[in-house]
């Protein structure tokens, strides 16, 4: 993004949103979840929502993890 219009996924009044069922093989946000969402268990802060998922690939092991990540289900990412 760029040019100032850079949106803060993590900002406290952002709500979350509630999927209906997983997004398989599409793109998931931080602030999203759906009712086959299962912790992480490396995750130290657990937060409903795809980021601390270990079905959600958003390049964790990577030098750069990605803003938008990609369901998995189910398929385990990390855990």
């Amino acid at each position: 993004m760029g040019m100032g219009m850079e949106t803060n996924y993590f900002a406290k009044d952002s709500p979350l949103k509630a999927l209906k069922g997983p997004r398989v093989g599409q793109s998931v946000w931080p602030l999203q979840y759906c009712p086959v969402f299962t912790p992480r268990a490396a995750a130290v802060l657990v937060e409903r929502e795809c980021w601390y998922c270990k079905y959600a690939d958003f390049h964790l092991k990577e030098r750069v993890p990605l803003d938008v990540g990609i369901c998995c289900w189910p398929n385990i990412q990390t855990d």
